[in-house]
């Protein structure tokens, strides 16, 4: 197994334009999707009780976030993605709700840094470790600016064991692959572990709680820890 040295987001794109691959791993919950969102639909009937403005950041087919909106109805959405494929299938899914809703084919960055809208709570699901650790320093700055007060970062994502390499982190993934995601077809888990090599670049818990704190955060809450120790749920604030 031999990673890449940097993460390449034009082969993430084109990756995920290939959409069917990923809504397998949804379908069969093998990341965890379903508790994850029973853990964020709790959190959100808890702390927003009001309507409020949604930021989804890497929405993909934002079939997770419309799970999210049965029992927590927002003022207006929006939902960035890097994938045409992907954002073509969320049009679908938010055409028959009542709320405002708006898609941006973009990378994210890019988004932040032309956007100038607050937002009270930012989802950012399963996106930003493909960025490498300077790009996601970034990012939470630029989070941050777009946050309203009293609002949150929802920060899920997969994250490295403390002192974990990630030589060490790619392999464990793999071999939880090819023991666990059994619905899937040989070819289609080595596509998935090709990916992996190739694009994920994830950090340890303590690195986003100092860089959440350096880009102006005060308060992190890790409300969500998988069952294999790899998927969580930070939120930041």
């Amino acid at each position: 197994m031999q990673p890449t040295p940097l993460p390449d987001l034009e082969a993430v794109e084109a990756y995920f334009n290939g959409w069917e691959i990923y809504q397998q791993v949804i379908q069969h919950n093998y990341m965890e999707h379903q508790e994850i969102s029973q853990v964020l639909s709790n959190y959100l009937q808890s702390h927003y009780p009001q309507p409020f403005t949604f930021l989804d950041l890497g929405c993909g087919d934002a079939s997770f976030s419309r799970r999210l909106f049965d029992k927590n109805i927002p003022l207006a959405y929006t939902a960035v993605d890097l994938s045409a494929t992907a954002l073509g299938l969320a049009r679908q899914n938010f055409q028959d709700v009542s709320f405002v809703v708006n898609f941006h084919h973009q990378e994210l960055s890019a988004f932040l840094k032309t956007n100038p809208q607050r937002f009270d709570v930012i989802l950012s699901s399963f996106s930003v470790h493909h960025l490498d650790s300077d790009q996601r320093q970034k990012y939470l700055h630029q989070v941050y600016q777009h946050l309203n007060p009293q609002g949150v970062l929802l920060f899920v994502d997969v994250f490295r064991q403390e002192e974990e390499s990630r030589l060490t982190y790619l392999q464990r993934y793999a071999d939880n692959i090819q023991q666990y995601w059994t619905a899937l077809t040989p070819a289609t888990q080595s596509s998935l572990i090709d990916h992996i090599v190739a694009s994920d670049y994830p950090e340890t818990e303590s690195s986003l709680r100092e860089w959440s704190l350096k880009a102006g955060f005060r308060q992190i809450e890790t409300i969500y820890a998988g069952g294999r120790d790899t998927q969580k749920i930070l939120a930041i604030s």
